[in-house]
């Protein structure tokens, strides 16, 4: 807990001010009342002549939310949609780069799964021509198979054949 801030010549604060916040403060003011300069002095994201007294001497981390804040833990690109957290904000980085990555992988796949439809394709060209050629083979060897059985059955038939 924050026990007493002095600031001195900080921004707006050019005469010394002294602060002794209660548990629970509520900051308002019109523009370039100094919400935002003490805001920063709190997250401890200004430099000036200031210090802050704490309980037990122990400082608490201190999460102010102002335009760094913003800019710190809300994705941007998102309209209307934030996410809270220094954490997510690159977390949502990490997760636009793995998505183009995938949209990369997905290109690749339909790119290979057209491959393997052309190759499937040719392949089956191929073996209907082969089993074609097989067939083909098969009559023309099956008639001299027909000869030469005739031929072991009576040698006297080829010449018959023969002429």
């Amino acid at each position: 807990m924050i026990n007493r801030i002095d600031i001195r010549n900080v921004a707006t604060y050019i005469e010394p001010v002294t602060i002794v916040p209660k548990d629970i403060n509520f900051i308002y003011g019109g523009n370039g009342a100094g919400k935002t300069t003490l805001s920063r002095i709190l997250s401890d994201d200004i430099a000036g002549d200031y210090t802050i007294e704490w309980s037990d001497g122990m400082p608490l981390k201190t999460l102010a939310f102002n335009r760094g804040f913003v800019n710190r833990n809300f994705a941007e690109g998102i309209n209307g949609i934030f996410t809270l957290g220094e954490e997510d904000a690159e977390s949502l980085d990490k997760l636009k780069n793995l998505k183009r990555d995938v949209e990369e992988i997905v290109a690749d796949v339909a790119k290979n799964a057209t491959r393997v439809r052309e190759t499937s394709r040719k392949k089956a060209a191929a073996f209907r021509a082969f089993s074609e050629a097989c067939w083909s083979q098969k009559k023309a060897f099956l008639g001299l198979l027909r000869l030469f059985k005739d031929v072991l059955v009576a040698k006297s038939r080829l010449l018959a054949h023969a002429f």
